[in-house]
Formats: C-alpha cells, sequence, structure tokens
C-alpha cells in the first residue's frame, strides 16, 4: 500500500529548555552535563552525537519534572512543544538554537488524490486568512517560524 506525505508545517525543531535563572544560552553551554530527552525520539538521536550525558524519559512530562529536580540541566524536544510549554511556564525558558530540521506531514494513501486536494485547498485557505499565524500565537506564544527568520 503506498503512502503519500502532504507537509503541512516545518521544523519540528529541538531546542533546549532550561530555568531561567541558569545562565545557559545553548546546547554549548551544557557540556558534560546531563540532558533530558524523550527516548526514541529525533532529539535523543541528535544528542548521541554531542558531548552531553543524555537522560532519557518516557516522556516529556518525566523529563520537566527531572529538570524541575535538578537531575537535568535542560531538556532537548520539539520546537512546538517547547514553546506551548514555556507559554503556560514562565518559570522555564527555551534557549539555544533550533538543532535540527523536520517536517509535519500528513500520511495518506496514494489512491486519496480527492482528500489530498481537498486538505490542500483548506490548508491555503487558512494559511490566507491568517487562521494559521493565529492559532500559532494562541498556543505557542510567538511569533510564527517563517516570520522569525
Amino acid at each position: 500500500m503506498g503512502i503519500s506525505f502532504f507537509i503541512v508545517a516545518n521544523f519540528i525543531a529541538s531546542m533546549t529548555v532550561q530555568e531561567m535563572e541558569s545562565g545557559v544560552r545553548g546546547l554549548e553551554d551544557l557540556r558534560g552535563q546531563a540532558i533530558g530527552v524523550v527516548a526514541e525520539t529525533t532529539a535523543a538521536s541528535f544528542l548521541r552525537s554531542q558531548p552531553v550525558t543524555i537522560q532519557a524519559y518516557a516522556s516529556f512530562d518525566a523529563a520537566v519534572a527531572a529538570l524541575a529536580q535538578g537531575e537535568v540541566q535542560g531538556i532537548v524536544r520539539d520546537y512546538p512543544e517547547v514553546q506551548y510549554f514555556v507559554a503556560r511556564h514562565p518559570e522555564f525558558e527555551a534557549v539555544g538554537d533550533r538543532l535540527t530540521h523536520e517536517d509535519y506531514g500528513i500520511a495518506l494513501a496514494a489512491n486519496n488524490g480527492a482528500l489530498r486536494e481537498t486538505l490542500d485547498y483548506a490548508l491555503v485557505v487558512l494559511q490566507e486568512r491568517g487562521v494559521l499565524r493565529s492559532l500559532d500565537a494562541k498556543w505557542f506564544g510567538s511569533t510564527p517560524v517563517e516570520e522569525a527568520k
């Protein structure tokens, strides 16, 4: 069965999250220190090539709890999830540059061209009307990725 991928958003990009008073400004400031990640994610794969100690957790919530308890010095996770989290927890901040670039997608059966066309159209309409920008601001509390460049 063939699967078609339709790209709907850019940058599932990993970021580092750290408590504000730490002075950490990016991954380079955490050399040799313990960094939390969700197990079996691209963030975990990326960090294996970095000079840090990886502490894997079953969930983002578990990693955040470890950060709050001082078990790790930061967390690397998908950019949208980090932005959503820090917008609701001002005691934490997102720091550093995006570490990877990945895309979101919707998988459809190859023979479902009508649905793909409907999705394409709906996304264009949402983008033109500013709905996607509005949702980004509402849920992530930040400037949309495209405008941040």
